[in-house]
């Protein structure tokens, strides 16, 4: 047993595992006029004009070892990065980019681009010198400035974000208007789900903001497939440019709306009492200078919310309820982001009155009448609840203070002699106070008849 396994390792052992992902033969074509690159590194130098350097099946590609030529040879190519070029993947990165803005980017259709492209490839790798010269192996001189400096600013900006705060709070139904300061929002595209949002040069503009939170992604995407790394032992090694990492930055917007809830309350006992409601209390918001912005009527549930703009307010009594008094207090809020949930607890007094009775009684035809003592009465609600009993004082006299309602007072005793007044009705609907004056008269009786005639 031992020994099969010995054979199956060994076996597994030679086997050949290719590590190159592909083969590829490489040819130039079109020499770049005009244009000489000389690059130094130690001792080795090499002066040349480009030439553009295509796959076997047109694809252009770039040369990223300077001192060599091509070879006829078949390249062995990789996908993505590889160690075996002895440059870094951030060297190769940039060289991607440097291709990406290179010949045949958005204006950059002149063959002259695909020989700066070439030059900032390889000046983007550790040489000593690299120069443009004014014939073969001619004289250094300086040239494309403007088309390098143009190059440059593109690679220099290919990583720089939108300059946008990571979050924004917002209000409701309100225009959020950012913008760019590093000039480059049209180098990214943006997703954005349910969001009215457009850009307007170097501003994103989102429109009709709505209560909730959002997210926006600012994406600079690269849809290509991934670059390639072809080496030969012999000649120069080339790039086939390809997909470089996806740049992303997100912002979060949240957005609120102000909301006002109002609960009406009763000074004394919070909720509304007896039959009485807060029903149909109405009530004013104004801004700051008076202005009415607007009105709100309170529901069954004594309370009401509404809408309002970020702001300063009041919040001030225009109707009061059945049974109760105005309330002229102000109630002063603001609504902004941190707060745009204001509850607001407004209260009223119940129209309320004291009502003094005075108990007399005495002779209703001489008009003469004395303040009755130990008088009891009872008083009754609209319901014939009996609410209390009540007696005169040593002066004749009841006080009560009585809330809003209908009631009926029933005296119970007088004094021996005369007669007990009628039930008396006593409204409060105001809150003036009121004096009653009750009177007891003398019992009038009836005397027979007891005179007799001459006869009987």
């Amino acid at each position: 047993m031992k020994k099969i396994l010995y054979i199956l390792i060994f076996m597994i052992g030679i086997i050949k595992v290719n590590a190159f992902d592909l083969t590829e033969n490489f040819y130039y074509d079109t020499k770049v006029q005009n244009m000489y690159i000389t690059k130094v590194k130690g001792d080795l130098k090499k002066n040349g004009a480009p030439f553009m350097l295509h796959k076997s099946n047109g694809d252009l590609v770039y040369c990223i070892e300077p001192f060599l030529y091509l070879d006829s040879s078949d390249y062995q190519g990789y996908y993505g990065f590889n160690d075996l070029f002895n440059i870094s993947e951030e060297t190769i990165n940039k060289m991607n980019i440097i291709a990406h803005y290179g010949y045949g980017y958005e204006g950059h259709t002149d063959l002259k681009w695909y020989g700066i492209t070439q030059y900032l490839i390889w000046e983007a790798l550790p040489l000593d010198d690299i120069y443009f010269t004014d014939s073969y192996n001619g004289n250094k001189i300086i040239a494309y400035q403007d088309e390098l400096k143009e190059m440059r600013t593109l690679i220099d900006s290919y990583n720089i974000l939108p300059s946008f705060n990571d979050e924004y709070n917002v209000e409701q139904d309100t225009t959020l208007r950012i913008t760019d300061s590093n000039n480059v929002l049209n180098n990214y595209d943006i997703i954005a789900d349910n969001m009215d949002i457009k850009k307007e040069d170097n501003n994103l503009i989102i429109n009709n903001l709505q209560e909730g939170t959002y997210k926006i992604e600012f994406i600079k995407k690269d849809n290509s497939k991934n670059y390639e790394l072809y080496y030969n032992k012999k000649g120069q090694d080339v790039l086939f440019p390809g997909k470089i990492n996806d740049i992303k930055k997100v912002i979060t917007i949240n957005v609120k709306k102000g909301r006002l809830n109002v609960t009406k309350h009763d000074y004394e006992t919070d909720k509304a009492r007896g039959k009485l409601t807060f029903e149909n209390a109405k009530y004013g918001i104004f801004d700051l200078d008076d202005n009415l912005i607007k009105e709100l009527t309170l529901n069954n549930l004594a309370s009401s919310t509404t809408e309002l703009k970020f702001g300063k307010y009041y919040l001030k009594e225009l109707e009061a309820p059945i049974g109760y008094l105005k309330n002229d207090q102000k109630y002063y809020f603001e609504i902004n982001f941190d707060n745009s949930n204001i509850n607001l607890d407004v209260y009223d007094n119940i129209i309320s009155k004291n009502v003094v009775i005075y108990k007399l009684y005495g002779n209703k035809k001489s008009a003469i009448y004395s303040y009755e003592k130990d008088a009891l009465f009872e008083l009754y609600d609209e319901d014939n609840n009996l609410i209390g009993t009540y007696k005169t004082d040593e002066n004749g006299i009841i006080n009560l203070n009585l809330v809003y309602g209908r009631y009926t007072l029933h005296q119970v005793s007088t004094k021996e002699g005369y007669d007990k007044v009628d039930d008396y009705i006593i409204e409060v609907k105001d809150d003036k106070d009121e004096i009653i004056k009750l009177y007891d008269y003398e019992t009038i009786v009836d005397v027979p008849n007891t005179y007799k005639d001459d006869i009987d």
